[in-house]
């Protein structure tokens, strides 16, 4: 792969798509983690961690 062939490293706002106008349910994280920072998700038997950064930023971890 040529350097003209590497993908940007963030995209364009204009490409994301918009989640707003989707059929997906919107969840407010602060709406599960009631006022913590961290909340444990629990998926097909495994459990991983959200957290919301001071950044303003979620993590997920296994």
């Amino acid at each position: 792969m040529s350097s003209n062939d590497k993908l940007p490293a963030t995209m364009p706002a204009s490409s994301t798509p918009d989640v707003a106008t989707s059929d997906l349910p919107i969840v407010a994280f602060e709406s599960i983690a009631s006022g913590q920072r961290e909340v444990v998700i629990e998926y097909r038997g495994q459990q991983y961690r959200l957290r919301a950064t001071r950044n303003g930023k979620l993590i997920l971890n296994k």
